[in-house]
């Protein structure tokens, strides 16, 4: 994780997803990489597009409580962005 976040950012599953598992295990770690990810609200729609084999795998997320959003900005980072 990166050492100038704060711990609230490094708890975030989304943070765990983006920095432990896309960029060191699956080694998408450049903008030119992440143009294989997409991101869908939807998940049903992403069960489907693995389902047909369109995708080769989803990740479902639990919303963001915002309790947890503002306790990000206070400690003064940003939440990570979406794909």
């Amino acid at each position: 994780m990166p050492p100038a976040r704060s711990q609230l950012w490094k708890d975030l599953d989304v943070s765990i997803l983006h920095w432990i598992i896309l960029r060191r295990i699956m080694g998408i770690d450049t903008p030119q990489k992440e143009e294989c990810l997409e991101y869908t609200q939807d998940g049903l729609e992403a069960i489907k597009r693995v389902d047909s084999g369109e995708y080769q795998l989803a990740f479902l997320m639990n919303p963001i409580p915002i309790s947890k959003v503002l306790a990000v900005a206070d400690a003064g980072d940003r939440m990570p962005q979406k794909f």
